[in-house]
Parts: structure tokens; C-alpha cells; sequence
């Protein structure tokens, strides 16, 4: 690896944006949940609010509908992983659309893979966070990864993408005022050895 994180500023265009969070209204919000495996989302989760604090809308992988999302943001997966982490990789696995809305909703320190499991053949190599709306539609919620946290000082703004590996810990911290929408993908790949 040459680096912890790759950052494209304004990566997704304005109009982009908007498309992805008019998407994501047609699919079934629910609580964000902490330690789900596999694609059964709704029930393998735990639910505790101190840890985690948002909605989430799973955005399905083999519905044509959604199709575009996933080649839009394929490209600069590969990019990225081709630059700076050259890791093998299978492929995305379910995206999935956050939103903060309100005061003290957040995320806090975790890390998007879980390395122990000895049940799965798959583990999520690269992770990816997409800033969707406006800052000024938000206070808070900054993005931070751990020994890192400057990174909340480059990636934010609307249309912005941060690409890291999955076994980095990361955050977003407390909202104070408004509604942070956010698109997450990870991609998944043969074990870590």
C-alpha cells in the first residue's frame, strides 16, 4: 500500500448527488445497525444508539434500477485500489445509503471488516464514504479515520469520495444541527492473510 486514503475532491457531480438521494427514497429506511454479516441487513445486526445513531437504506446490487450506481462508482474504486492499495478484490458488495438527521446523531469508532470471523470466505478489503449534500445543510458529522483525524479538514464537501481499507478505524462524529446524507460502498475479496 502507498497510502492509508485516497481522497477525490467533488469526485460526484452536483446533479449525481441529487440523483443518488432522489434513488434512495424508494427503498425502505431503518435503524443503522452495528456487527451485520452477509446481505441479511434487517435482522443480524445489533441496534445501540451510543454506538450508532442513523438510518440506512440498502440499495439493492442485482436490480437493474440501481445498475448505473455501481458502474458510476466502479471506476474509481478500481483507480484507486490500482494507485494506492493494490488489494484483491472480488467485487462491491450491497451499498448502502446513510443519513444523520438531527442533533447527536453519529457513528462511533469502528472498522468495516471484521478479520477474526472464521465462518466467511469474503472480507471487505476497501471501504468508501460519498458526502452527498451540502455542508452548509449540516453542522458536525465530520469523517475522521483514526491516527488521521485531520482528514476531516480534506474530505467533506458535497460530491466528495474517501477510499480507504476496511480494517482502518473510522467515525463520524455528532451532528449538532441538520441532515448529513452520506453513500457507502464496500468491496469485498478473498481473506486477508
Amino acid at each position: 500500500m502507498k497510502g492509508i486514503y485516497h481522497i477525490w475532491k467533488r469526485a460526484i457531480p452536483l446533479e449525481v448527488c441529487n440523483r443518488l438521494m432522489e434513488e434512495a427514497t424508494h427503498l425502505p429506511e431503518m435503524q443503522g445497525t452495528t456487527g451485520s454479516k452477509g446481505d441479511n441487513h434487517d435482522a443480524s445486526g445489533v441496534t445501540n444508539i451510543d454506538v450508532r445513531n442513523s438510518t440506512v437504506r440498502w440499495i439493492p446490487i442485482n436490480i437493474p434500477r440501481y445498475k448505473w450506481i455501481y458502474e458510476y462508482i466502479d471506476g474509481f474504486i478500481q483507480i484507486a485500489n490500482k494507485q494506492m492499495f493494490g488489494v484483491d478484490l472480488w467485487g462491491p458488495q450491497q451499498m448502502q445509503y446513510t443519513e444523520y438527521n438531527g442533533s447527536g446523531t453519529h457513528y462511533n469508532w469502528h472498522m468495516d471488516t471484521d478479520m477474526m470471523d472464521p465462518f466467511t470466505m469474503e472480507h471487505r478489503k476497501l471501504s468508501a464514504v460519498i458526502i452527498l449534500n451540502s455542508k452548509k445543510e449540516f453542522k458536525g458529522g465530520a469523517f475522521e479515520i483514526q491516527g488521521h483525524e485531520h482528514v476531516k479538514n480534506e474530505f467533506g464537501e458535497q460530491g466528495d469520495m474517501i477510499i480507504f481499507p476496511s480494517f482502518m478505524r473510522h467515525r463520524v462524529k455528532k451532528l449538532t444541527k441538520g441532515v448529513r446524507h452520506s453513500l457507502v460502498i464496500w468491496y469485498g475479496g478473498p481473506k486477508w492473510r
